[in-house]
């Protein structure tokens, strides 16, 4: 039981990273907050599907009980102030809350 229970979850962790999509040395395009649900929604320039799992959607999110939520989003306001580009990277998943391919990570590139 053991085992298979073991197989199954690095089936899982394996499957997660296979589907993650990154984008490198791009701008924040638009950033928003949904009031009703305190999902952070931004768009990166020149990328028209953030991630497979929404396909056609340019939109990254992050769910409001990420504990990430606001670091991200001074991160993601600072680099579109800046004009700093950023790496993106998605989790292959789509958010059951915010409804749009979900974010792992964000780092500020330099320039």
């Amino acid at each position: 039981m053991k085992k298979n229970l073991f197989t199954v979850c690095a089936g899982l962790a394996i499957t997660s990273s296979v589907y993650a999509t990154d984008w490198y040395d791009k701008k924040v395009n638009q950033v928003q907050i949904n009031a009703a649900n305190g999902c952070l929604y931004f768009t990166l320039e020149g990328v028209a599907q953030a991630d497979p799992v929404t396909p056609g959607q340019p939109w990254f999110t992050l769910e409001p009980s990420n504990a990430s939520h606001s670091a991200m989003l001074s991160i993601l306001m600072l680099a579109y102030a800046s004009k700093v580009p950023v790496k993106v990277t998605t989790t292959g998943i789509k958010t059951p809350v915010c409804g749009y391919s979900q974010v792992q990570y964000v780092r500020l590139q330099g320039n």
